[in-house]
């Protein structure tokens, strides 16, 4: 099926309202033509473009999780790959991580969030760094926790196969033990992967704890 279709402003308008609700997702006006594609991909496979009005309905009242989540993954970029913008990575390794070590010394355990992990290059590229960052690494308590809100893209980084593609900024000669290589693919160690706990969160929905101060209950 094309993309291309005619929907009404005020249709257009709830579709949006439902992304932000959802996923956070907000689409100005300069991004119409991709919320409007979004649209379109999402009634082709749910719904039916001789009722617009019917599949917003839809939409709107109470909709399964599963649909909700086969919407949002339509809007989804998902575009990422190893060590993605090297000056941060590079910033990390040299100064951020040897100055939490530092600090870490007495209770050696530290926690990552990677939110918004996508199909799981960033989090494996957190371990790889990781691993060379702590020379005692089994002595500590290291937890490395990646979320994302499409379940699809989890399902991915679960499998740890990733392309040419994905692993264009990876240094064999450095990393090369980290993985297997197939021909022009990777695939992560077991071990690896271990370090790392992937589960699905939309982060609008998250309700973070607070630290309780005194006079509170």
């Amino acid at each position: 099926m094309t993309e291309s279709g005619h929907i009404q402003t005020e249709q257009l308008e709830r579709f949006k309202t439902l992304l932000l609700k959802w996923a956070g997702q907000w689409f100005p006006e300069s991004r119409r033509t991709e919320l409007e594609r979004a649209f379109w991909r999402s009634i082709d496979k749910y719904g039916d473009r001789q009722d617009v009005s019917g599949f917003l309905d839809l939409l709107e009242d109470n909709p399964s999780e599963t649909l909700k989540n086969e919407v949002i993954q339509e809007i989804l970029v998902g575009e990422t790959y190893f060590f993605r913008d090297q000056a941060l990575w590079s910033n990390l390794e040299r100064t951020i991580l040897p100055d939490i070590i530092s600090h870490k010394f007495g209770t050696k355990s530290i926690k990552i969030w990677s939110a918004g992990c996508s199909t799981g290059e960033e989090p494996y590229s957190l371990a790889l760094i990781l691993q060379q960052a702590f020379t005692a690494i089994d002595s500590w308590k290291i937890s490395i926790l990646a979320t994302d809100i499409s379940e699809v893209a989890l399902n991915r980084a679960r499998l740890g196969i990733y392309g040419q593609r994905a692993i264009r900024e990876i240094d064999d000669q450095r990393w090369s033990s980290w993985y297997y290589r197939y021909g022009k693919n990777i695939q992560m160690k077991e071990s690896r992967m271990n370090l790392i706990k992937l589960q699905r969160q939309n982060i609008i929905e998250l309700k973070f704890p607070h630290r309780k101060t005194k006079g509170t209950q």
